[in-house]
């Protein structure tokens, strides 16, 4: 049966150090090129988009023309002319309400929703953990609510 490696020594130690940095250089590596190939195809997205979008400009603008040149039907919101595979539509302009909500709220606060939000940063400086309970330090109560975790600790390698 072999026996699993272990680091025992510091020439051992200083061998894993070089392998982290070794894969962490070669990760960085995949990483910087991936990263160079999704900015160019990004770069490929934005030629196409853009050009489609010249292209759909001039053929819109043409079908508008035509729209404003035939009969079409018309409601209160909106005109409107059928073909076989599709509608051209006019929304007609309107007015709309946009709120400004800072002097709304000041100027009717009878309007203002209040929703209650814990200080937990505040409120937790009055508890403290006795034998694996939150305890209210002014009242000397378990907190009902608080439940206390423990943390495992981290190891961590500095390259």
């Amino acid at each position: 049966m072999e026996e699993a490696f272990v680091i025992d020594n510091d020439v051992k130690a200083e061998w894993a150090l070089r392998k982290i940095r070794e894969r962490a250089a070669e990760r960085d590596r995949i990483v910087e090129t991936s990263t160079e190939i999704i900015e160019s195809y990004k770069a490929v997205i934005k030629t196409e988009v853009d050009r489609a979008a010249d292209e759909l400009a001039v053929l819109e603008g043409m079908l508008q023309r035509y729209f404003e040149a035939v009969e079409h039907s018309a409601t209160k919101t909106q005109e409107t002319y059928r073909l076989p595979t599709g509608k051209l539509k006019m929304k007609l302009a309107f007015q709309r309400m946009v709120p400004n909500n800072e002097a709304l709220m000041t100027a009717f606060p009878a309007f203002v929703v209040q929703k209650p939000d814990l200080q937990w940063g505040e409120l937790k400086k009055r508890f403290d953990i006795i034998d694996g309970k939150a305890v209210d330090t002014e009242t000397g109560e378990i907190v009902d609510g608080v439940s206390v975790e423990t943390v495992p600790p981290k190891f961590i390698v500095e390259v």
